[in-house]
């Protein structure tokens, strides 16, 4: 069996990243993930407990969600890491408030945190581009539910298109709302049907599996820099380019 001592040889660093994450493995090599067991939810929305359970139930949902799809197997590699660490950054923020309810407020961006600095201090055997991909999945894996509040939600949807593939994204969001036990049947049913909705306007953006394309570097900077509001599509001629003539005599 893997252990972290055994992880951390170089010559098997990369071992456990580059197949479908297994239960046992994974727990036993990244200590992050021991935490989850011990950690409380909200009964309301998560009556199946701790979050190691959620966890198992949401990486499961993630595999049939990926055979379902046909997804290659490097996207079914990301998309089952991202399902298997979603919420490792809910023990960090848990708390209990006033009113009584289990909230882990910011886990989200503190899980990404710990996989930036913890889990992919490891070799992996990935690239930089799969490594942020997975960072970006742990982040925003709620987002697809609530896209649609955004005062602009096509913007949205291309400013997360930069961070990880929206297909993948939907994906773990769907799994994420129906990997669970919840009371409120109604709000379960209806985060995974706006899940569905962002998959259908990332696709309309043509920016389901790649980032939103761009006319040119000089189009995308200033459409950030303005945070969306310039609309889409939104083409600059690029004036940061020019020729310079040097005459000598």
């Amino acid at each position: 069996t893997y252990t972290y001592t055994y992880m951390m040889k170089k010559e098997n660093q990369s071992g456990i990243f580059k197949k479908l994450p297994k239960i046992k493995e994974a727990w036993e090599a990244i200590p992050e993930l021991k935490d989850l067991k011990n950690c409380p939810q909200s009964a309301i929305f998560h009556a199946e407990g701790n979050v190691e359970n959620h966890t198992k139930m949401v990486l499961e949902k993630a595999e049939q969600a990926a055979r379902t799809e046909g997804l290659s197997e490097k996207a079914c590699n990301l998309l089952c890491w991202g399902a298997l660490l979603h919420d490792v950054g809910k023990p960090a923020t848990v708390k209990v408030e006033e009113d009584g309810i289990t909230s882990s407020r910011n886990h989200a961006a503190k899980g990404e945190d710990i996989v930036k600095k913890t889990i992919l201090t490891k070799e992996t055997g990935w690239s930089l581009k799969e490594e942020l991909e997975l960072m970006g999945l742990v982040r925003l894996h709620a987002f697809p539910v609530r896209f649609w509040e955004r005062e602009d939600p096509k913007s949205s949807v291309v400013k997360a298109s930069m961070h990880c593939s929206n297909l993948l994204l939907s994906l773990l969001a769907q799994s994420d709302m129906a990997g669970r036990i919840t009371k409120d049947k109604e709000a379960q049913k209806q985060g995974i049907e706006v899940a569905k909705l962002f998959r259908g306007l990332a696709e309309e953006l043509n920016a389901l599996t790649t980032p939103y394309g761009f006319h040119n570097a000089h189009s995308r900077f200033h459409y950030f820099r303005k945070n969306g509001e310039c609309g889409l599509p939104f083409n600059l001629f690029d004036d940061t380019k020019f020729e310079v003539t040097l005459m000598c005599g």
